[in-house]
């Protein structure tokens, strides 16, 4: 290959510039993520149940459903949570599980435990997760004289155009004012007209229909017969005749107050403290986020044409923003090392057609890359774009080798342009295609391994991979074509570059020959010189317990949200209240915020269980910062500024801060002790002792369990035996009370081509006490009415928020959130005090949340580190036709571990996903050098060259290309390991510890590999 392009270079220059243009193309039809899409192996089924406390839904609802599914093949783990009114169930399949194929048999699973609920259980909804279920976008729309109508308007002319735009999976309304008919029920006149509940809900039923009758021929034409029975106007429904009373008809107005109003306020929103609607979009898991967006605020602004003139919508968080920012200051980061890198190869050769010739090599690698990542289907992420920024140092090192080569038999054996491109590439051709597959190498374990990592980091094992194969393939195709047309000796450099190139050369022949001095000290001292590395790497390993560990770093995107909880029972316009000082003093302390959108209560809607935590006692607030470079404190910083002072307010229990980071979606709470048990009010017990201890430990800022008791309750404990004496049962019984305090639809209400429900209630007077819940009447089989207190019980408990179950047990969960140290220091600490505590024989305890994904993947980081380790072995073995040789080379990695350790621990940055994913590639990068400095020595041995005299001049050979080498792969890290942009947070500990790693072993390897390969040789 190398002979033909030298000896065809127009059809190797036609090869590239179609590459060019193909790269071109890719480019422009990238779509632009923050992340790859991110799929976990996990399925939710949410289940309705209308009016049902936890305990309830979990007796009822969970554990029917747990049965069955908890039988379904490849299941990891089932997870349930029993709230107020819903049943939601987490289905977590092993990785690599193909949840389309799954899916029919849970749906049948579903399908069958639906036989066995309650009638008034609503079907389950099935949900696959993935990072598309995130929102993209948080808009507010604030009214003041429409605001009654702000709901509807929000719906009709600004939610519902929004769903038609290509890419919107989900389009979510919360507060606002619902319109409805409401029909408030009078007690005590229904009790004096004899009439029941179920007599109101048929008699409104039953005069509200519009029914077809068939048709009949009359002559040549056929009629449809119909029967038009819907109500018109309010006065319609309050004419309904729902019963008699002595021979005279009773009217729906006789015995409720009709009224077209709104729906009860369960939900409130404001955008910069004025009422508002929020809206929440959500994106289909195909669609690109920024593409989506775009169109969305193009849509926006047709529609604000349209909306009245004090309805005001405005784009409160913007997700692919702040994704625009991260791959803007990527791309950056990507110039600024191609520069850097160029400059490198240049003071090194000091030869400006040599630079260009090798400088070629980045952007058509890279090029080659973003062909293959288009076809593909994959995107431009952070992943994807910094795999290419640790590709751009490295791609040149094939060329660098060739080059230097090529320009050594050019200038100092003097042999023609095409002899030396020939003869040089040759040389070098097996040593580069064995550096190169030895860092892919490293990523053949990914084939093997299941879970996050291989899910968050596909990409970049593709993109660095294609990369280098790209790289590699030019080094052997344009490199040498190129130096036989363009390379001069350097004897023919005239100018700046010539003058430049004479003086900074003896510079380098110091160099070179202090090495030598180096070498040769250390192979007459061997003995010495292993004891001093050993020494060096054994005390590197001690600074790995100080050195913290998370899951992902935490990144700065400008966006803050903020959940309080306020004691359980709260109404909401309680929790209304309390955020509205939490809005005042947001105003007052936070002058960095560019937009607030505050949220309290609940909707009912499904999408809660997946988006937010929702109820009576809960609020949030949304606050977008100005950007990151224009303001001196960090989101976190602000976040626990917040939460500190909002922990002051009386009356707030807890409060969760997020900063808009992926690690919740991954792994929820930073750390989660999860307590297993029968008895729920042992381990709420157990676990508020847990609480109490973990609250101790430095770092902990909030704690926090999954349930709790305290939900006021009345119960109302029906007696069997005189409820059947008089015809009812339990379920006739709680359907009335049911009706009259929960409330009914009973039937809908056109005006004007819209629809309103009906909705049937008790009015508000008559459900104050519990004397009005003794009071109420209930009607036989018989038409008799029985009051409520002669055939049940009524008493005041509490209850649970809601009852977890995992794997089919009950547990109770203690949510730690973590500031000031990382999640590893803090679990270590907690295993600690968790080992001191004695606990009650039937409780389990387990560390779970982000720091049990941290340890899965960890795990798997480390088989995936000693598989990589072996596939390399074996590629060296393959190359070399020794396993003599490759041994000698593995001893570079210990010392790139050095490195990559110490550079950590000085700099304060954690070990971490990416971070080691750094340890790994820098077992298939510190190979090279070794690979170059031992197949060099062993040409010179096999052409008779004695073994100290083949080290020491292979080792002066090797240096300037072993160091450019390194040089390049460091400076193209650089700008990643100083970036302070969006998304700089993920990077920099890769970075970091991957120049640390390549330091040091970069300078331990031109001394130790050169002596142990005098031993190894000698011996054989």
């Amino acid at each position: 290959m190398i002979r033909w392009s030298v000896n065809h270079p127009v059809t190797v220059t036609v090869i590239f510039i179609l590459l060019v243009v193909l790269g071109a193309i890719s480019l422009s039809k990238l779509g632009i993520e923050f992340l790859p899409n991110i799929t976990l192996p996990t399925m939710m089924v949410i289940t309705p149940y209308p009016g049902a406390g936890p305990e309830d839904v979990e007796r009822e609802v969970t554990k029917v459903l747990e049965d069955e599914l908890s039988t379904i093949t490849g299941l990891d783990k089932i997870e349930a949570e029993s709230r107020e009114n819903l049943s939601v169930i987490t289905l977590t399949f092993k990785w690599g599980t193909d949840l389309d194929a799954v899916a029919p048999d849970v749906r049948d699973k579903i399908d069958l435990a639906m036989s066995h609920m309650p009638d008034e259980v609503e079907h389950p909804v099935l949900l696959k997760l993935s990072a598309s279920l995130l929102p993209i976008l948080y808009i507010g729309v604030s009214a003041k004289e429409s605001y009654p109508y702000l709901h509807k308007i929000v719906e009709d002319e600004i939610a519902d155009p929004l769903r038609t735009v290509p890419g919107v999976g989900a389009v979510i309304v919360w507060g606002g004012l619902e319109p409805q008919v409401n029909v408030w029920l009078d007690r005590t006149r229904m009790d004096a007209y004899n009439l029941s509940i179920f007599q109101v809900e048929q008699a409104i039923r039953a005069s509200n229909l519009s029914l077809p009758a068939g048709g009949m021929k009359i002559g040549t034409r056929e009629y449809m017969l119909r029967i038009p029975g819907e109500v018109e106007n309010i006065d319609d429904i309050g004419d309904i005749v729902v019963g008699s009373y002595r021979g005279n008809p009773i009217h729906l107005r006789d015995i409720a107050n009709i009224e077209y109003g709104y729906k009860e306020v369960t939900a409130n929103a404001r955008l910069d403290r004025k009422p508002a609607v929020s809206i929440i979009v959500q994106k289909t898991p195909t669609a690109r986020t920024t593409e989506v967006v775009s169109n969305i605020k193009r849509k926006l602004a047709e529609i604000k044409q349209k909306l009245p003139p004090d309805v005001t919508p405005k784009v409160v968080i913007d997700f692919a923003k702040s994704t625009r920012r991260a791959i803007n200051n990527l791309v950056t980061t990507l110039i600024w090392g191609t520069i850097l890198v160029s400059l490198t190869v240049l003071l090194f050769l000091r030869n400006l057609r040599g630079a260009t010739i090798v400088g070629m090599t980045m952007p058509l690698s890279l090029i080659i890359a973003f062909v293959l990542l288009y076809f593909g289907g994959y995107t431009l992420n952070i992943i994807s774009l910094s795999s290419l920024a640790v590709a751009l140092g490295m791609v040149v090192d094939n060329a660098i080798v060739v080059f230097e080569n090529i320009f050594r038999h050019r200038n100092e054996e003097r042999r023609d342009a095409k002899d030396s491109a020939i003869r040089g590439a040759t040389e070098v051709a097996r040593a580069i295609i064995a550096s190169t597959l030895t860092t892919i190498a490293i990523f053949v374990p990914m084939l093997f391994v299941r879970g996050l990592v291989v899910t968050l980091f596909k990409q970049l094992a593709f993109c660095v991979s294609i990369a280098l194969i790209g790289s590699l393939f030019t080094a052997l195709t344009l490199t040498p074509m190129m130096s036989s047309r363009l390379l001069r000796p350097q004897s023919e450099e005239r100018g700046i570059m010539g003058r430049f190139y004479v003086r900074t050369e003896r510079g380098f022949r110091r160099l070179q020959t202090l090495y030598r001095r180096v070498l040769g000290w250390a192979i007459s001292h061997k003995k010495v010189t292993l004891s001093i590395v050993g020494v060096i790497f054994l005390m590197s390993l001690i600074f790995t317990r100080f050195m913290g560990s998370e899951l992902l770093p935490e990144t700065d995107r400008s966006i803050v949200q903020v959940t309080v909880r306020l004691p359980v029972g709260t109404k909401v316009e309680q929790t209304d209240q309390i955020m509205k000082t939490i809005e005042d003093m947001i105003v007052n302390t936070v002058p960095e915020r560019v937009a607030m959108l505050t949220e309290d209560g609940a909707t009912g809607a499904i999408a809660e269980v997946v988006l937010m935590e929702a109820g009576s006692n809960i609020g949030m607030v949304n606050l977008m910062l100005v950007d990151k470079n224009r303001r001196n404190r960090t989101s976190r910083e602000i976040a626990e500024q917040l939460r500190k002072a909002i922990l002051q307010i009386p009356g707030v229990k807890s409060v969760d801060v997020n900063t808009g980071d992926i690690e919740t979606f991954l792994g929820g709470h930073p750390i989660e002790i999860e307590i297993y048990g029968k008895d729920l009010d042992k381990l709420i017990e157990v676990a508020n002792t847990i609480r109490g201890e973990v609250r101790q430990i430095e770092g902990v800022v909030s704690t926090d369990l999954s349930t709790r008791p305290g939900v006021p309750e009345i119960w109302i404990n029906v007696n069997k035996k005189k409820a059947a004496s008089v015809g009812l049962s339990v379920a006739q019984i709680g359907g009335v009370i049911r009706t009259l305090f929960y409330g009914k639809k009973v039937g809908v209400f056109r005006k004007h081509g819209e629809e309103y429900d009906i909705w049937v209630k008790l009015k508000e007077a008559d459900r104050r006490y519990l004397d009005d819940i003794e009071a109420i009447k209930v009607m036989t089989p018989q038409g008799k009415l029985v009051p409520l207190a002669t055939i049940a019980d009524i008493e005041y408990r509490t209850g649970p928020v809601k009852i977890d179950h995992k794997n089919k047990e009950r547990v109770v969960k203690v949510y730690i959130d973590v500031h000031g140290r990382t999640t590893g220091e803090v679990v270590r600490d907690i295993r600690r005090m968790l080992a001191g505590m004695e606990l009650p024989p039937d409780i389990r305890i387990k560390i779970g949340g982000a720091a049990e994904e941290q340890a899965r993947s960890f795990r798997d980081l480390r088989t995936m580190l000693v598989m990589g380790i072996f596939f390399v072995l074996l590629v060296m073995a393959a190359a070399f036709e020794s396993f003599i040789d490759p041994f000698i080379v593995l001893f570079s990695i210990p010392f790139a571990a050095t490195g990559f350790i110490l550079a950590l621990f000085f700099t304060g940055l954690p070990l971490c996903l990416t971070s080691y994913m750094g340890l790994i590639m820098l077992s298939g990068i510190v190979v090279n050098n070794a690979i170059v400095l031992i197949d060099y020595t062993n040409q010179l041995r096999r052409e008779g060259m004695k073994l100290n005299d083949a080290v020491l001049l292979g080792g002066m050979r090797r240096l300037r290309p072993v160091l450019m080498t390194a040089v390049t792969t460091m400076l193209g890290l650089t700008p990643l390991a100083v970036s302070r942009g969006v998304g700089s947070e993920i990077w920099k500990p890769f970075a970091v510890g991957v120049i640390g790693g390549l330091f040091v072993s970069t300078v331990i390897t031109l001394i130790i590999v050169p002596v142990l390969y005098t031993i190894f040789k000698r011996r054989a």
